[in-house]
């Protein structure tokens, strides 16, 4: 005769092991300090057993990611259009630091719409013979739990909760920005933190980038958030000098600008360009673009 195993029996057995670990996460000093004063003797494997496990889960769910992203890749690559899912990182004290533009004079990386992209992009752009300048626009994916199948030709990604958004909220999932160089691993990008937080961003959140031939600006009109700017000696002109070290401008987006060791920052409230007197986003590279400067309403 054949005994049969209880199915509780593994359950049972895991329980018996958790026992040691229990008591002995309940044990207390000799010196009888008091339950409130040793929360960390109490917590402490257990604890330790719960972030292991966390650890664990977000290693797996960042893996998933990556793979869905570098799957959606390959086949986007296949298109003509220059488009695609990048995983978010912050470049952190490297967009701190001070480089020459093109210009010659010194810059903050962090200060610029700048941003660095995979060299996988770059053989595309060149392969494509695309005109510079190269100007992007990246838009924020709330839903990276897609099918995981195949995109019929020509279909967009969904980025966004509702595939809809307000004017006045559309720096919040989209902004434009130019490349700074493309060194990074293939299917990520590097953000200035303003454009991060702009987005609400975290490190290996999801966006979706594609290359745009953008309107050109004649007239920018921006206010500042804090007053204090209107004080500067030539505030205007201050404004002006800084502005260099952007390609592109977005409605409605606070960009930072750093004179003598203060940083400002100024919203976008509106673009005008030849045919349109309000667009969302246009490049401002190598032109002679018209400044207002108002007070924040």
């Amino acid at each position: 005769m054949v005994n049969s195993v209880s199915p509780w029996r593994p359950l049972f057995l895991i329980f018996l092991c958790l026992i040691p670990v229990f008591i002995s996460s309940r044990r207390l000093p000799s010196s009888g300090v008091a339950l409130h004063h040793t929360p960390a003797l109490i917590r402490g494997p257990m604890q330790c057993c719960f972030l292991s496990f966390d650890r664990i889960r977000k290693a797996i769910d960042r893996a998933r990611v990556e793979t869905y992203v570098q799957d959606i890749n390959l086949q986007l690559q296949k298109r003509e259009r220059v488009e695609r899912l990048l995983l978010v990182m912050d470049l952190g004290e490297a967009f701190s630091r001070s480089c020459r533009s093109a210009d010659g004079n010194l810059m903050l990386l962090g200060n610029s719409d700048k941003v660095s992209l995979p060299e996988s992009i770059l053989t595309q752009l060149t392969d494509s013979n695309v005109a510079v300048p190269w100007q992007f626009v990246i838009q924020k994916v709330h839903r990276c739990d897609l099918a995981k199948k195949e995109l019929p030709q020509g279909v967009n990604l969904p980025s966004t909760v509702g595939d809809t958004f307000s004017k006045e909220e559309g720096h919040k999932e989209r902004l434009s920005c130019a490349s700074m160089d493309f060194r990074t691993q293939d299917n990520f990008i590097f953000l200035p933190r303003w454009m991060m937080d702009s987005l609400d961003l975290q490190p290996y959140d999801v966006v979706y980038l594609s290359q745009l031939k953008l309107p050109e600006a004649i007239f920018v009109r921006l206010a500042p958030l804090d007053d204090s700017f209107f004080e500067l000696d030539a505030p205007k002109a201050v404004l002006e000098e800084h502005l260099k070290h952007f390609s592109t401008l977005t409605r409605g987006a606070k960009i930072p600008i750093t004179h003598e060791g203060v940083t400002y920052h100024l919203r976008v409230v509106s673009i005008e360009t030849e045919d349109c007197s309000d667009v969302e986003c246009a490049s401002i590279q190598d032109l002679d673009v018209s400044i207002d400067l108002v007070r924040t309403p």
